[in-house]
């Protein structure tokens, strides 16, 4: 299972990050988290560049942001986490 710690200053909107990255993985994620914070599980997730505040914080923070799993793609656009053992790449992610 992948799993990322997303503190709440680092997203545009809490909220919406949340439902987009619902619709995004097709409801194959669960979310936790204390308040101001969004915890993401599940076995790819996929966050979009715009959900976050700054190129400083997708370029530093996203990949610090992983608690479980491994980074599968970071591009100016687009921030992939797999599990480690699932084999994802082959979804059209790139080996990193």
């Amino acid at each position: 299972m992948a799993r990322i710690l997303l503190l709440g200053t680092w997203l545009t909107d809490l909220k919406s990050a949340r439902q987009r990255l619902d619709q995004r993985n097709e409801g194959r994620l669960t979310f936790g988290g204390l308040a101001g914070q969004l915890e993401v599980s599940g076995p790819r997730i996929e966050i979009e560049r715009d959900m976050i505040v700054n190129d400083r914080t997708w370029k530093n923070g996203m990949p610090r942001s992983v608690v479980e799993g491994r980074v599968d793609q970071l591009t100016d656009h687009l921030f992939v986490v797999v599990d480690e053992s699932s084999g994802e790449q082959d979804r059209g992610g790139r080996r990193g």
